[in-house]
């Protein structure tokens, strides 16, 4: 099994080792700009995260593309370009929890005016602010 890894911010090592730990019959393919995989056997399948066109283009033969995130739009992007193949992306990624917990952070300090109060404490100020009601958020 061929499979070809790219990352748009060039950091692939922790994927390559973590593949050869796990899948070491397979044959790892790290996909660099400007190379052409057409005098290559094809990969059976690409994993990867924010890809370029000039990569997708090549990417006719490989029985899935698996992306290295939760989000798609990196790839969707291009549409009518998409190799006619599966794409899978992770469901969570491990980020619901962290994200849930940004929200209500953000609203937190949205609803007590922290922000207000910070801007106050640099300005040396300290003038109690009308509480945001929550119905009319």
């Amino acid at each position: 099994m061929r499979i070809l890894l790219y990352r748009g911010d060039g950091v692939i090592e922790p994927w390559t080792h973590d593949f050869a730990a796990r899948l070491p019959h397979a044959e790892m393919v790290v996909w660099h700009e400007g190379m052409s995989l057409a005098a290559q056997a094809p990969c059976d399948y690409a994993v990867l995260w924010a890809p370029p066109r000039s990569l997708l283009d090549q990417l006719t033969q490989v029985k899935a593309i698996f992306l290295m995130g939760a989000g798609a739009d990196a790839i969707l992007k291009f549409g009518d370009a998409l190799p006619l193949v599966p794409i899978v992306r992770l469901g969570d990624a491990g980020m619901a929890g962290q994200m849930a917990e940004y929200v209500a952070y953000a609203t937190l300090r949205y609803f007590r005016r922290f922000d207000e109060y910070e801007q106050q404490a640099r300005q040396g100020i300290w003038n109690p602010l009308p509480e945001r009601r929550k119905a009319d958020f």
